[in-house]
Formats: structure tokens, sequence, C-alpha cells
């Protein structure tokens, strides 16, 4: 954890006390866990390794990021327990609205240091497991096992990723299963917009498909992507082979 300091130094900067003041959660937050020092300790967990809220709680009850505290007397007199029940709560507490206007603020903090040259931005397609409450396997349904049983929600996600820096874009999801999936190309189509105007798409062939890249390209992007090897011979119009470089016109296959 050599530069965790430079990584608080560089959250405290991007976002400053004035714009969490500009957060406006529902409800009264009070006690310590300002959103904050909530947002910070759920970015340092990521950071190293998914650490856990036994290892972020003893930083805060030792003292450390004391200035994200919320007000309270016991951070004024050291006496924060070391227990991980109230960040628990916090964390849950912690709106989906805050948590967007946090990330696209670290964002475009980021995409602002870089340098005019680090517009290439790698995407790609994953799944994430869920907890299997009612309420997100209503909007997130699970895959069936072999007797129908249904298990965890199953998100899906895509996202890009600056190939220079390495930090990300907001990533867009839906679900994977069930009557309202999102495919990875509607998902890709949803995340464009959020990336630098004239930036370089790079992804694999998933995304080396007809809807997708002609989403990037109306989108003003400049497109990088592997085809498969009968996608690539059908638009080529003849056998692919190693230093082929020419132009090409892809046209949409009928329906």
């Amino acid at each position: 954890m050599d530069n965790e300091i430079g990584y608080f130094e560089l959250y405290r900067k991007l976002l400053p006390d004035s714009f969490f003041k500009e957060i406006n959660e529902p409800g009264k937050r009070g006690g310590i866990f300002s959103i904050a020092l909530v947002a910070w300790i759920m970015i340092w967990q990521r950071l190293y390794r998914n650490a856990s809220m036994s290892e972020a709680m003893l930083r805060v009850a030792t003292g450390k990021w004391s200035e994200l505290s919320g007000a309270s007397s016991r951070v004024k007199h050291g006496r924060i327990s070391e227990s991980t029940g109230g960040f628990s709560l916090a964390r849950s507490k912690l709106s989906l609205a805050s948590t967007e206007k946090i990330f696209d603020e670290l964002y475009e903090g980021l995409q602002g240091q870089a340098s005019a040259d680090s517009v290439e931005f790698g995407v790609d397609g994953t799944t994430m497991i869920l907890s299997s409450t009612n309420s997100i396997i209503e909007q997130y349904p699970p895959a069936l096992n072999q007797l129908g049983a249904a298990k965890n929600g199953i998100l899906h996600m895509v996202v890009a990723h600056n190939l220079d820096l390495g930090y990300a874009v907001r990533p867009a999801y839906g679900a994977f299963f069930g009557d309202k999936i999102s495919t990875e190309a509607q998902l890709c189509a949803e995340l464009l917009p959020r990336l630098p105007q004239g930036a370089t798409i790079v992804g694999d062939r998933n995304f080396g498909i007809f809807v997708s890249c002609y989403a990037m390209q109306t989108n003003g992007n400049g497109i990088i992507v592997r085809l498969t090897d009968s996608r690539a011979k059908k638009i080529a119009g003849k056998a692919i082979y190693d230093g082929l470089d020419e132009q090409v016109e892809w046209r949409m296959s009928k329906a």
C-alpha cells in the first residue's frame, strides 16, 4: 500500500468538500460515515485487492481519513469502534444517483488530467453475480439450473477503460437473462456518449458486428475491433491473410 497517500490526495483533489455538499441524499446522514468517507472506503477496498471491511475500519478507528468523517463527538475524542456494522449500514444507504455522480466526477477529473493523445478505450462485456433478494431477482433474473430453480441475480455490463492510464467510464448495465435482456450491442451504444469526443474504441469480436461498429462510427469514434473469420472473409470478399490492408464497404445483411 505504498501509494495509499497518493491515491487519497488525488481523491481529495478530484472530489473536494464542495462537491459532496452539492449531493442531496434523502434523509439525514449523521455520525462518522459521511458520503465522502463511504465512497473512499469502497474505492480503497478495490484498490487493495478487495480489502475487507475490518481492515478499513481498523484505519478509521486509528484516525485514518478523519477529515472525511462526519461531524461526531466520537471522531473528535477518538472513540471509534472497529466494528463493521456502521459502515455496512452506511454503504447500503448510498443511493445509486449519488454513486453515479461520484463516478462521473472522478472520471471527468481523470480525463481532464490525461494527455490529448490518451483517447483509446478498451471496451468489453462481463457479468456479475448479485445477491438473491426478490427485488434484485425481479430486475436481474438469474440463470436456471438443471432443476429449473432460480439462483442469484445476474447483471450484464459493458465497461470501457482508458488503455493508457487505466481509469474507467461509468459502465452500462442491464439484465443478462429474462424477458428484458440487454445485449452487449445495446449496452455499448448506451456507453458511447460517455466517452471523450473522437475516442478510439478497441474491442474484441463480440463488438466486431455491424450494429456496434455502426453505432461507434455514428458517434464519431475511431474503431479497432476483431472480427470472426467468417465475417472478415464476407466483408473482404476474399480469403484473409497476414498483412492484408485495404478499404472495404461493410453493408448490413438483410433481416
